[in-house]
């Protein structure tokens, strides 16, 4: 009777505590923001062989291609964040012309600061997103360089991370509630499985 009563003891408490564990992973949980991006190229070397002496004008600058990068941010999964940074570094090309944005929503602001150079070849920008959460649509960002671009995005906001992925589907909500119904539930669920053959069991033997 005495190891079994130690036994029981041991379950409640590893149950309790898968629980515990369970809820504080919930929690503290990262949030995963999601971007994808396009590129849409205009003139380039097809087009000045197949026009010579081919060239675009853009102000007093004469181009000979033209770069529009578009890139696409959405919640993918974990908590709400508000008030999102998404830095955006270019390298390798000059950038055309001025930054232009969409937001989700007119409830939900999305803007961009002037961009910056910050060395030869290199320029970066700052976005602020009002808000990331399931229930928030897609954030767009779109600006032209004159040659193909390398872009680093980085993001400042409380305990979060961006994830490339070509498509902007498949959010991962379900998998969150999965999680939830694994963590204190369970946990709660087996301390009271436990603890009824307990108080059953003792019952039984006075």
């Amino acid at each position: 009777m005495k190891s079994q009563i130690i036994t029981w003891v041991i379950a409640i408490v590893c149950s309790s505590a898968a629980g515990a564990l369970g809820t504080q992973w919930y929690l503290n949980r990262s949030t995963v923001i999601r971007f994808s991006t396009t590129k849409s190229l205009v003139g380039g070397d097809g087009a000045a062989s197949t026009v010579p002496n081919f060239r675009m004008q853009v102000g007093d600058q004469a181009i000979r291609s033209l770069y529009i990068n578009t890139y696409r941010l959405q919640h993918a999964s974990g908590p709400e964040v508000e008030n999102a940074k998404i830095g955006f570094r270019l390298r390798g090309a000059k950038p055309l012309g001025k930054t232009i944005t969409r937001e989700p929503g007119t409830a939900l602001p999305f803007h961009c600061d002037e961009m910056s150079i910050i060395g030869p070849d290199s320029t970066s920008f700052l976005c602020t997103a009002r808000r990331f959460n399931s229930n928030v649509g897609v954030y767009e960002v779109t600006f032209a360089t004159d040659a193909d671009v390398k872009v680093d995005l980085s993001i400042d906001a409380k305990n979060s991370q961006l994830e490339y992925r070509e498509e902007t589907g498949g959010k991962n909500s379900e998998y969150d509630m999965l999680m939830v119904l694994l963590g204190m539930p369970l946990g709660m669920a087996s301390t009271y499985i436990v603890i009824r053959s307990l108080l059953k069991n003792l019952a039984a033997r006075s």
